[in-house]
This record gives structure tokens, C-alpha cells and sequence, in this order.
């Protein structure tokens, strides 16, 4: 039988619980799924539903966010929830395969809301780089005994009691980072609704304002008690500082803090002991580990590209062959007075790269140079490496939302 699909809302809370307690959960936690269902943050229109033979078999949830690309402030899609119910998983409906369908019915949805970036935090990247999504995010999570944590102004930290000043200090972050998507009033109620049984939520407020913000868990791991660390937020590096100092006088009832951090962040400079060994040592010394999360598919090139803000000494053209699975594009990138505009080009290009490392060159996740170490990027006309590296110039993105 053929697939069916529909778009649904508000209403309909009870189908959307059953179908994401059929894919991702058991019976025995249907009504925590319902509950958790009522509190997510989506709007009508906005939960894809596949059905076939009058049986819902497939589903994906559409966020309309937005995200801070270099400065600017662009419309963007949040993936979430994407599942199959296991019993039609890798099967083919229509000549295509359910995943297919779905993430199809995603892009579709997000050009017809102009949204210029489709994001997700994956289960499987190679699952999603098939439809176009490539890694741009790379986290740090650091394990750090508590007496090499740094010392600070702890004295204005409160358990958060739903002070209005958190959501702007949240906005001050998001505008001043780049690749970061916007909590805004629902996001915040959703997290908090997911965050209350982990543990409490601090903030530290300096003259009223908050400057920083998270929630404390706890884990016991290899007989040790550790901090651990919850959606963590700070508008400065002095409000990172002293959220840390304030992990540091837990010690009496804490061996170690773990927390996750953009992975650009140095953040062994900021503590007592500066060594990450690289062999066993006896003395107390931090631990990270380095993962991925977000993945990205550019939807409008040319706002994309328009966001951008190279260095202003980037100045001159390169022409780029990209390779997708399904086409070749070949673009001229323009840069000049801090800018770069993309256009198609029918000559001969400076450099071949595929598809996945040009997005996330142009996310500024991986450089030029880092791409030819790895083989993505085949340079024909070697003074074109330059202008590519102008491109991943700056912070790397980093996303303090997740969906």
C-alpha cells in the first residue's frame, strides 16, 4: 500500500506519543512519553506522520529556529525525533525507502518555510551524511578533579526560581557565538521540564543580571561521585570562571566535575593544573574526550554564503567543483571587503572537493588546509588555498541547543 503523510500538531498529542513510544521506547513508558510529548516545544504543522494501510509507521519532528551564522541571524530547521516503527525499518514503500521519504518530506518542508539550514544531532552520522548532512560541531567533555578547578566569585549563585534575566544572559551568549541556535521562551520551559528530575539549576546573578547558568547532576563512576555538568551556559569568560570556581566548592561531596565545552575552548588554561596527560600520572590532572554532535545540510547557498564574514584581506575568486552523490555544482566564491558571494560557474576549477566537506569548510568546522589532509579538498591551482582557509576563520561553530 502506498505511504501517506501528514503534517500534525497540538491536537493530536496522543497519536505523536504512541508512534515515538512505538519507535524509540516500550509500552511500559507510554505515559512518560506522553507527558514528555505534551511538554516538547513543537507547534501545529510541524510533526510529520507516515502512514501506511491506516497504521502510522514513520515520523519526524520539524523545528522552525533560528541560528547565528558569523553575526547574522538566519532561519533555520531542527530535525528531531526522526524514527521508524521496527518492524518496517530498511523496508521500501513507493520505491523508496522510509528514511528517505522522511528526510525528503523534511527538506521540503523547510524551503517552503525558507528556512536556509536544516540541523540535527544524529544517532548514526554516516546514516545522515547519504542525505546531505556533514559533521560541523565538535565537543570537548573534560573530567576535572575539583581541587585544580579555578578559583572565583561564587557568592552570587541561587537556585534558579525561573528568573526572567536567565533567557536574556542565554541571548547573550547566542549572539555572541557562532553556529549556536537560539533558545527562546519555549525552548527554555522545555529544557527545564527535561532537566527537573536530573538535579537543580543554578545561576549566578551579578547586579541582577545572570551571567551564567546550569544544572547539576550527579554520576559515580569507577567509585568515584562526579559533578556533572547540565546544559551549561555563561555569557562571558569570567562567567565561565567562576561557574567553575562554584564546582570547585562542592569537593566535600564531589571527587571531579564533568563538563562539555566547545572543543576550540582551551579550558586547561583556565586550571590550576594545566596538563591533559598523555600517560599515567599521580597527580591530579584534567581528562577529555572528544565527540561530534551536530550535522548540518545547507538548504539556500546564497544567504548562507551571504552571512559569511571572511577577513577582509581575503580578496580574489576561486572556483570550487563540488561533489555530491546525485550532482556536480561548480561555484565561483567572490571574496572581497569582508564578504564572499557565490555564484554557479561554468569554468575550470581551482579545486574539487565533496559535498560534505564543503559544508562543513563553509561552517567553518574544518579548514581548507585540514580538508586536503584528509583527502576532501584536491587543490588544481595552489593560490586558491588561501581564500578556501578564509572561510573556517574565526570560532568554530558550536551548539549550545540541542533537538
Amino acid at each position: 500500500m502506498p505511504l501517506t503523510a501528514t503534517w500534525l500538531g497540538r491536537n493530536d498529542i496522543e497519536r505523536i506519543a504512541d508512534m515515538r513510544m512505538r519507535a524509540f521506547t516500550t509500552p511500559a513508558e507510554r505515559d512518560k512519553m506522553v507527558q514528555r510529548t505534551l511538554n516538547d516545544r513543537f507547534d501545529d504543522g510541524d510533526v510529520l506522520m507516515l502512514t501506511q494501510d491506516g497504521v502510522d509507521v514513520a515520523t519526524a519532528t520539524s523545528l522552525s529556529l533560528k541560528i547565528n551564522i558569523r553575526g547574522t541571524i538566519l532561519p533555520c530547521q531542527g530535525v528531531a525525533w526522526v524514527g521508524t516503527v521496527r518492524t518496517h525499518r530498511r523496508r521500501r514503500i513507493d520505491g523508496h525507502g522510509l528514511a528517505s521519504t522522511v528526510l525528503r518530506a523534511l527538506r521540503e518542508k523547510a524551503i517552503e518555510r525558507g528556512e536556509a539550514v536544516s540541523m540535527l544531532a544524529p544517532f548514526r552520522v554516516s546514516f545522515y551524511e547519504h542525505f546531505g548532512f556533514s559533521v560541523v560541531e565538535r565537543q570537548a567533555t573534560w573530567t576535572i578533579p575539583l581541587n585544580i578547578l579555578p578559583e572565583g566569585e561564587t557568592g552570587g549563585f541561587a537556585e534558579f526560581s525561573g528568573e526572567p534575566a536567565a533567557l536574556e544572559s542565554r541571548q547573550r551568549q547566542f549572539l555572541a557565538t557562532h553556529g549556536d541556535v537560539e533558545t527562546n521562551e519555549r525552548s527554555l520551559e522545555y529544557w527545564l521540564n527535561e532537566l527537573k528530575e536530573v538535579g537543580f539549576r543554578f545561576i549566578d546573578t551579578d547586579g541582577g543580571s545572570v551571567r551564567s547558568q546550569f544544572t547539576l547532576g550527579t554520576e559515580v563512576s569507577n567509585g568515584q561521585t562526579v559533578a556533572v555538568v547540565h546544559r551549561p551556559w555563561w555569557d562571558s569568560p569570567e562567567a565561565l570562571r567562576d561557574l567553575l570556581a562554584m564546582l570547585g566548592t562542592l569537593k566535600d561531596q564531589y571527587s571531579a566535575a564533568r563538563i562539555t565545552l566547545p572543543a576550540d575552548l582551551p579550558l586547561n588554561w583556565m586550571l590550576k593544573e594545566k596538563q591533559v596527560p598523555h600517560r599515567r600520572v599521580d597527580h591530579p590532572a584534567a581528562m577529555v574526550q572528544m565527540n561530534t554532535r551536530m550535522q548540518a545540510a545547507i538548504l539556500d547557498y546564497d544567504r548562507f554564503f551571504r552571512a559569511l564574514q571572511p577577513p577582509a584581506k581575503a580578496y580574489g575568486a576561486v572556483t570550487v567543483t563540488v561533489h555530491a552523490r546525485d550532482k556536480t555544482s561548480t561555484w565561483l566564491l567572490d571574496f572581497a571587503n569582508g564578504t564572499v558571494a557565490l555564484a554557479p560557474s561554468t569554468e575550470s576549477p581551482d579545486a574539487e572537493i565533496d559535498d560534505l566537506a564543503f559544508t562543513a569548510m563553509a561552517f567553518g568546522e574544518l579548514s581548507a588546509g585540514d580538508a586536503m589532509a584528509v583527502g576532501g579538498l584536491r587543490l588544481r591551482t595552489p593560490s586558491a588555498l588561501p581564500l578556501l582557509d578564509a572561510l573556517s576563520a574565526g570560532p568554530k561553530p558550536y551548539c549550545h541547543e540541542y533537538f
